[in-house]
């Protein structure tokens, strides 16, 4: 056997750990849901699990640029992942209500 198919089976069973290790942490972000909103021009900000709606609403009555994104931990630490990795990818850093 060379060295070949053991760098291979090693690269395999990393990528396959890294792999699951980011399904766990989504997995865990299904149940620590955490929203942080800021309003475009304003103070207005809001945390916690219901402010992707608060947000909406508040978007709908003022009609200014709310962004929201997740920061619960399993989320932040996916999005400086990805963010890493993909460095000009828009979506890691939540929506844009406008």
């Amino acid at each position: 056997m060379g060295t070949f198919p053991a760098i291979l089976r090693s690269a395999s069973l990393i990528a396959a750990g890294l792999a699951f290790v980011g399904m766990l942490l989504m997995f865990a972000g299904t149940f620590t849901v955490e929203w942080t909103c800021r309003e475009t021009g304003s103070t207005w900000e809001c945390v916690g699990p219901k402010c992707d709606a608060e947000a909406t609403k508040r978007f709908d009555t003022y009609r200014r640029s709310v962004a929201c994104e997740r920061t619960d931990w399993p989320m932040t630490v996916l999005a400086k992942v990805v963010g890493f990795l993909l460095p000009n990818d828009a979506a890691t850093h939540g929506k844009s209500a406008a």
